[in-house]
C-alpha cells in the first residue's frame, strides 16, 4: 500500500478501537470501511468550505460514521416508531 492509504487504515483501524467497532466478516469490515471512507471524504470536502466561509459550522467523524446515511435514517425511524412519536 501507498504511505496515504496506510495512514488511512491507521486512523480506520484507530476509529474502530475508539467507537468499540468490531464485524462479523471481513466483508463486512470491507463494506463498512468503504462507507466510512465515503463519510470521511464528505466530512473532509465540507470541512474545506466551511475554512472558507462556504459554511458556518465544521463536521467530525462519530460512531454512525461507518453507517451511511440510508442505515441511520432506517434507525432514526424504527427509534421513533419504538417511541410511538
Amino acid at each position: 500500500p501507498r504511505p496515504e492509504e496506510e495512514e488511512v487504515d491507521k486512523e480506520f483501524e484507530m476509529w474502530k478501537t475508539h467507537n468499540g467497532k468490531t464485524y462479523n466478516s471481513t466483508e463486512e469490515e470491507a463494506k463498512r470501511k468503504e462507507i466510512w471512507l465515503a463519510t470521511r471524504a464528505r466530512v473532509m470536502e465540507h470541512n474545506k468550505r466551511a475554512e472558507t466561509g462556504l459554511e458556518s459550522f465544521t463536521m467530525g467523524m462519530n460512531h454512525l460514521s461507518d453507517k451511511g446515511r440510508v442505515t441511520h435514517l432506517l434507525q432514526c425511524t424504527s427509534l421513533i416508531r419504538l417511541m410511538n412519536i
